[in-house]
């Protein structure tokens, strides 16, 4: 059923002189109201339910989108609740009548050590989504997993915090934390929200390593045909600008050129360690190799 426009419950009370009207432009916004999840109404309204109960009111679904259901002239108001009690019994009753047969219910994973911070995660993610290649790579714990097993099993631990540490260690181990996080190519803001520090202690962990931010690579030069050998090993840069200053021209003139060369420019999202080695990337003006230059 498509979201309507607007919904209007009536709070019933003791006789129709009593009754008030509310008025919700959007359907999310009623059930917010009444303290139901978004699909209540809808679900209601299919089964021919339009009288419910919430703290401790009640209430008749008027208006819903385009239909109208008016309030019966005989509505048994003294017995308001015994009527929205058969009703959620009946809901219940047909919601354990759809319940999957016990050969058809979703396996739990297997259980392993909670100390194991990185399996609980990947099983986890491949319980969720049946394979670990099919989680989406904007997924904040697909992330969080990779950088994980870039840890030794105590360092995961202590990242997860499902370790305690002494007070004497804390600072120690915050550093090595700050450091993994920005080599990785997180910003010092992400990298604080990670953590849950303030921005001003990443930033001075950072004076004290020697560390400096990296770029995010939101662009790739690529091969049009299979012949060009960008075609399989794309070049990765931060801005539209950095890729017209390597081409030696200007932006207005950088697509005419790239297609006179055969290349293409695809929109992507990496960080630094979302690089593999031998992977080119552009640094202002000039191609690196990671892994071949001093990164």
């Amino acid at each position: 059923m498509p979201n309507p426009k607007k919904v209007i419950l009536v709070r019933l009370g003791s006789n129709p002189s009593e009754d008030k009207q509310i008025l919700f432009r959007a359907t999310i916004t009623a059930s917010r109201y009444v303290q139901r999840d978004k699909s209540f109404l809808s679900r209601s309204i299919s089964s021919k339910k339009y009288l419910f109960k919430s703290r401790d009111k009640f209430y008749w679904i008027l208006e819903y989108g385009e239909k109208h259901f008016d309030i019966p002239k005989d509505l048994d108001r003294d017995n308001l609740s015994k009527i929205v009690n058969t009703i959620e019994r009946d809901t219940k009753s047909r919601n354990q009548s759809n319940k999957p047969a016990p050969d058809k219910v979703k396996p739990l994973r297997p259980k392993v050590d909670p100390k194991n911070v990185r399996l609980n995660l990947l099983l986890d993610l491949e319980q969720e989504y049946g394979s670990i290649v099919q989680v989406p790579e904007t997924n904040r714990r697909l992330q969080k997993l990779r950088l994980l097993y870039q840890m030794t099993a105590s360092e995961a631990a202590d990242f997860a915090g499902r370790r305690k540490v002494t007070p004497s260690d804390e600072k120690i181990i915050l550093d090595k934390k700050i450091r993994k996080l920005i080599d990785f190519g997180y910003s010092t803001a992400e990298t604080a929200k990670l953590l849950r520090v303030s921005n001003q202690t990443v930033l001075n962990s950072m004076a004290k390593q020697g560390l400096k931010s990296r770029k995010a690579y939101y662009y790739r030069i690529r091969g049009i045909n299979k012949d060009n050998p960008r075609y399989y090993k794309p070049l990765y840069a931060s801005t539209i600008f950095e890729i017209a200053k390597f081409f030696k021209t200007n932006r207005s003139k950088l697509y005419p050129k790239l297609r006179k060369l055969e290349y293409k420019i695809e929109m992507t999202f990496k960080l630094w360690g979302d690089l593999a080695v031998g992977d080119d990337f552009l640094d202002g003006n000039k191609k690196r190799t990671k892994g071949a230059n001093a990164d």
